[in-house]
């Protein structure tokens, strides 16, 4: 079964998953690695408030430890 919520605002995102519970990252590199090497899909995908013209993605913090952790592990070096 596939489970699918569909949100109008952030605010929705918020109540369903707790703020305390989401993880914002507007790296785009982390993003797409996140997305290819764990299939791990954001909860929320909007612009960020803090760079305009730049995406911020959402997370569930449970969801992304590993990801996370494999991330610091092999990160681009600049």
């Amino acid at each position: 079964m596939i489970n699918i919520k569909l949100f109008t605002s952030f605010e929705e995102v918020e109540e369903c998953y707790g703020k305390e519970n989401l993880v914002p990252i507007t790296n785009l590199q982390q993003i797409i690695f996140y997305i290819t090497a764990f299939s791990l899909q954001p909860k929320w995908v909007d612009e960020s408030e803090r760079n305009k013209g730049h995406i911020v993605c959402y997370y569930l913090k449970n969801e992304s430890n590993i990801a996370y952790r494999k991330w610091r592990e092999n990160k681009p070096i600049k």
